[in-house]
Parts: structure tokens; sequence; C-alpha cells
């Protein structure tokens, strides 16, 4: 048996969202205090992106205009600047 790859059978989604959102949310609020103020903001500026990029799947592929809003609103809490520059970013992905 082979190495276990964490995209076998799952969907791009379902792996961005458990690794990408759910994983980075706990390891931001646990580690945050073991953190430099740099290294932190780069990890939550890649969490910023993350929620967005999920929720322009959400919105493109699942047609789901709720979990949409409730991803880019997380996004904006943590940093609104953050979020509108990494907009433009991930529209522009294909």
């Amino acid at each position: 048996m082979g190495p276990i790859n964490v995209y076998d059978g799952r969907k791009r989604s379902e792996v961005l969202e458990h690794l990408y959102i759910a994983d980075m949310d706990k390891m931001l609020y646990d580690f945050k205090p073991k953190m430099k103020n740099a290294h932190y903001k780069i990890m939550r500026n890649k969490h910023i992106y993350s929620l967005v990029e999920l929720a322009k799947h959400n919105l493109i592929r699942e047609f789901n205009l709720v979990k949409t809003v409730k991803l880019l609103a997380r996004s904006f809490y943590l940093d609104a600047r953050q979020t509108f520059k990494s907009i433009p970013q991930v529209v522009m992905l294909e």
C-alpha cells in the first residue's frame, strides 16, 4: 500500500474547507501567542485567501449564496483590506 493522499476521493472544496479553513482557524487561535506578528500576518493572509477561494467555489460551482456570504463575512471580519486584495486574485484564477 502506497502513501495516503489527503485528496484521495475528496472534492477540492472539501480539502480546502478542512485543511485551509478549519485547521487554519484552529492554528491561528491556538498559536497566535507563540508567533511573531509578521508570521501570524502571513498565515492570516493565506487563511483569508482560502476563505475567498472557497467562497468563489461555493458561488460558482455549488450555487450556494448563503455559504458564499458567510465565508466572505468571516474573511472581512479578519481583515477587510486583505479580503479586498484577495478577491481579484481569486477571481482571476480559472
